[in-house]
C-alpha cells in the first residue's frame, strides 16, 4: 500500500513538474506541451481515441495469444529434445536479433487487411517467452529428480510434475515482457499497412498537423496499454505463484505421515509436502508483513531444526540397530576384486539411508547397501552408482535376504 502510495505521489509531482515546465518556458508548449493540454486534446479526440485502441488493442491481444502459444510449445520441445535446439538456434536469435521496424514494411507485401500487425506482435513476443519458459523448465531442484527416478518415474512424469510447476514463475516473468512487447508489435505493424485504425495509423495522420498535443496523448496511451498489459501478469504471478523458498524436510516426516496415513501416488506426496509447507510459510510470511510477528516466524525455522535433528537421530538408530526379533544378524560379503575401496563406507551409508527412506524393510536395505558397497570397490577412484545398477543389486539383494 505505501508502495503504491509513492508511485503515485511520484506520477503527480512529475506531471505537476512538466506542466510548470511547459507553460514557464517559452515555446515548450509547440514541443513537450503540457498535461493540462493534452488531456484536453484527449477530450476532444475520444471517439477517435475508441476506434483506434480497439484496432490495436485487438491486433495484439491475437499476436500475443498465437505467439506465446508457438513459444510455450517451442521451450517444451526444447527441453524434451536438446538437439533440437541445438538445430533452431540461429533462427531464434534471429527473430531476437531482426529489428521489428525493417520486418513490418516485409509483412505489408506478404499480408493484407490487419495480418501485419498480428504476425509482428507474435513475432516479438516469441523469443522472450520462449526463453523464459526454456530456463524455467530446466532450472529445478535436483532432489525432486531425484525423487522421480528412485520411484521409477520417467521423463513424462518429471515434466509433468516438476518441470512445468516449476516453469511457472519464469512463464509469468515472460508474459510481463511479452505483453507491452506485442502492443509495440501491433503499432510498428501499423506502419505503412494502410491499416485506417489503429495507433499507429493515428500518429502516422497526426504528424503533419503538428499538434504536439494530439502526438504526446498517442504516446501515452500506447504507453498505457502495454503498462497495462505488464501490470496484469505481474499481478497475476503475484497471485498465482506467492513467496516460495526451498526448504528441508524432516526425516522423520514421511508423506505417508503428513497425508494422514492414507494410500498416495508418488506425484500425490509430493504435491501434499509443496502445499503443506508453503501454506505454513506464505501464512507465516504474511504475519510479519501485516502484524510484525518474528516470534512465529522464528519459531517455525528452530522447530524445523528441531524436527530434522530429531529425525536424524531416530534414523542413525535404526541404522545401528540391525537385529531381528533378539537375534543378532550377520550380513554375509560377498567375494569381489576390490581396485578402490574410496568411498565404500559413504556408499553403505547412503544406500542403508536411501532403501530405508524408500520404505524397504530394514534388513533388506542392509542386503543392498553390503551389495553396493561391492560393486564401487571394483571401479578406480570415488565410483557412483546407476538407477539401474541400483535396481539389479536390489533383485540380489532380494536373493540374499531371503535365501
Amino acid at each position: 500500500m505505501k508502495e503504491n502510495a509513492r508511485v503515485t505521489l511520484g506520477l503527480l509531482g512529475l506531471f505537476a513538474l512538466w506542466e510548470i515546465l511547459g507553460r514557464a518556458i517559452p515555446g515548450a508548449a509547440d514541443i513537450l506541451s503540457t498535461p493540462s493540454a493534452i488531456l484536453v486534446q484527449f477530450w476532444h479526440d475520444a471517439d477517435l481515441y475508441r476506434l483506434h485502441v480497439e484496432a490495436t488493442v485487438r491486433s495484439a491481444s491475437i499476436g500475443f495469444v498465437c505467439g506465446n502459444a508457438a513459444a510455450i510449445l517451442a521451450a517444451l520441445i526444447f527441453c524434451r529434445f536438446p538437439l533440437l535446439e541445438s538445430l533452431f538456434r540461429g533462427v531464434n536469435i534471429a527473430l531476437f536479433a531482426i529489428p521489428p521496424i525493417v520486418v513490418g514494411p516485409v509483412l505489408v507485401l506478404v499480408f493484407s487487411g490487419s495480418m501485419p500487425q498480428i504476425v509482428l506482435s507474435a513475432l516479438i513476443v516469441y523469443f522472450p517467452t520462449m526463453a523464459a519458459m526454456l530456463v524455467g523448465l530446466r532450472d529445478i531442484d535436483p532432489r525432486l529428480v531425484d525423487v522421480i527416478h528412485i520411484y521409477g518415474g520417467r521423463e513424462q512424469a518429471l515434466m509433468r510434475f516438476v518441470r512445468l510447476r516449476a516453469s511457472l514463475p519464469a512463464l509469468l516473468a515472460g508474459l510481463r515482457v511479452a505483453a507491452s512487447l506485442a502492443v509495440l508489435g501491433a503499432i510498428l505493424g501499423e506502419f505503412g499497412s494502410g491499416a485506417r485504425w489503429g495507433l499507429g495509423s493515428f500518429l502516422l495522420g497526426s504528424l503533419g498537423d503538428g499538434n504536439a498535443a494530439r502526438l504526446w496523448g498517442i504516446c501515452l496511451t500506447a504507453t498505457a496499454i502495454a503498462m497495462a498489459g505488464y501490470g496484469l501478469f505481474a499481478w497475476l504471478g503475484k497471485r498465482v505463484v506467492g513467496a516460495t523458498v526451498a526448504v528441508t524436510i524432516a526425516a522423520n516426516k514421511v508423506p505417508d505421515q503428513i497425508a494422514g496415513g492414507q494410500s498416495y501416488t508418488l506425484p500425490q506426496r509430493v504435491l501434499l509436502l509443496e502445499i503443506a509447507l508453503s501454506h505454513s510459510w506464505k501464512r507465516l510470511l504474511d504475519a510479519v508483513r501485516s502484524e510484525g510477528d518474528w516470534e512465529a516466524w522464528i519459531e517455525f525455522f528452530l522447530r524445523g531444526v528441531e524436527e530434522t535433528a530429531t529425525g536424524a537421530l531416530q534414523t542413525a538408530q535404526r541404522l545401528m540397530e540391525l537385529f531381528d526379533g533378539d537375534r543378532h544378524v550377520d550380513i554375509p560379503a560377498h567375494p569381489t576384486t576390490a581396485c578402490d575401496v574410496t568411498g565404500a563406507g559413504d556408499t553403505v551409508a547412503a544406500t542403508l539411508a536411501l532403501g530405508v527412506a524408500a520404505g524397504l524393510p530394514l534388513m533388506l536395505a542392509a542386503h543392498l547397501a553390503n551389495l553396493a558397497a561391492g560393486a564401487v570397490v571394483r571401479e578406480q577412484g570415488a565410483a557412483q552408482l546407476a538407477h539401474g545398477d541400483l535396481r539389479s543389486l536390489l533383485d540380489a539383494a532380494v536373493r540374499d535376504a531371503v535365501g
